[in-house]
């Protein structure tokens, strides 16, 4: 893809271009915020300290930098479709079963996958980073996951949602380093520019995040598709009551399907409770686009999602759940207009069939997850996990 966008003349990377541009703004005490680096959407709007890792990309020539993002991108993929696929399959000896699945699962979103690469955004790096966080939490590596997910945070705040899911099962440590890592990723810019420009600089910050969402149009929303089916208007006030509403709801189905254990008891997972805890950690984030208007590139984070459903596909082999899964996955690995054409995708995207893709397939998820059973051997079984170390 690199060499066809590139010969092409289409290799721009915009949104990595803002994040290049913001930094050398941020470097040269330049403005940051309400500035246009690209696209009519090319505002910068994470947080200040998001552009600190930017920083050794921004002393190299842009056309460098660029090649070196597209390629850590392209990694990240790889790293992300194969980290899901160990997770669900551990114990799978049969290798080519485990790449057909990471084939199905790049399926999947391959769509959005080419516009995430074409555009150089960040959702496919933050999922992997909250895999990662995932895995280090599960694994008793409590300060490196919350190192990961500080950084998930600052990026983009809803990610703090993930919060939920770590209190649920017992990961009190990594919700505690993670905060100390927020609280020191905010101070960091303070100690770098001074306390005037970092309250400025943050303030900006709120601010263009407020009004993001101002100029986003989405029909995928569970607004846009309470609007067109229903005829039922939701606010955008609502759909944010609803998504916690919605999140507070799971929240307790999981902590009863575990039998109200966990909460405020730092506890090792067993198997069962290890696969409830993916599931409702990816969860908390693949709900988002669906509630809040966003950019589409958002749905990628329904990528966990398909892979529990499938993952229960190949283990079951029930004709059921593959008629129930089909067409929403279609509805997701088809959305694009090169693949149906202008008119065709005006009509698919006017009636939100992403949307409906995502939420059934996260219902399905929810369904599965909830009925995860103690095997016969898993009864007593606690995965062999070392005390508290933080080496990678």
């Amino acid at each position: 893809m690199f060499s066809f966008e590139f010969i092409n003349e289409r290799l721009w990377l915009n949104d990595f271009r803002v994040f290049y541009d913001a930094c050398n703004a941020l470097l040269a005490d330049q403005q940051v915020y309400g500035k246009n680096f690209g696209l009519d959407t090319g505002f910068y709007k994470y947080s200040p300290s998001t552009l600190i890792l930017f920083v050794p990309l921004a002393y190299l020539p842009y056309s460098l930098a660029m090649s070196i993002y597209f390629f850590l991108l392209s990694f990240a993929v790889v790293l992300l479709l194969n980290s899901i696929t160990q997770f669900w399959f551990k114990k799978e000896k049969n290798q080519q079963l485990k790449f057909w699945f990471s084939i199905f699962l790049m399926l999947s979103i391959a769509v959005h996958l080419i516009r995430e690469l074409h555009l150089g955004n960040t959702n496919l790096l933050l999922l992997l980073l909250c895999f990662y966080a995932f895995n280090f939490s599960i694994k008793k590596k409590s300060i490196l996951s919350g190192l990961l997910l500080a950084i998930v945070i600052m990026t983009k705040p809803y990610f703090g949602l993930l919060f939920l899911p770590l209190i649920l099962f017992g990961k009190w440590r990594t919700l505690f380093s993670s905060v100390l890592f927020i609280l020191g990723l905010m101070l960091s810019i303070f100690l770098i520019k001074g306390f005037e420009i970092g309250i400025t600089l943050h303030k900006e910050w709120i601010i263009s995040m407020t009004e993001h969402s101002a100029y986003l149009t989405s029909a995928q929303t569970i607004s846009s598709l309470a609007k067109t089916y229903v005829n039922f208007e939701i606010s955008t006030i609502s759909s944010m009551i609803l998504l916690v509403i919605t999140i507070v709801v799971l929240f307790l189905l999981f902590w009863q399907s575990i039998g109200f254990t966990g909460l405020f008891k730092s506890k090792i997972l067993n198997k069962t409770e290890e696969r409830k805890f993916f599931v409702f950690y990816f969860l908390t984030i693949a709900l988002v686009p669906v509630f809040l208007i966003t950019d589409t590139e958002h749905f990628l984070f329904v990528l966990p999602m398909i892979g529990v459903v499938g993952y229960q596909i190949v283990l079951k082999r029930s004709e059921l759940l593959l008629c129930l899964f089909g067409l929403p996955w279609f509805f997701i690995a088809s959305y694009g207009g090169d693949l149906w054409g202008n008119e065709w995708f005006k009509i698919i995207d006017s009636h939100g069939f992403l949307g409906l893709g995502t939420l059934i397939i996260c219902a399905l998820a929810t369904i599965i997850s909830l009925n995860f059973k103690q095997g016969k051997n898993e009864k007593d079984e606690i995965s062999q996990i070392p005390k508290e170390t933080n080496n990678p």
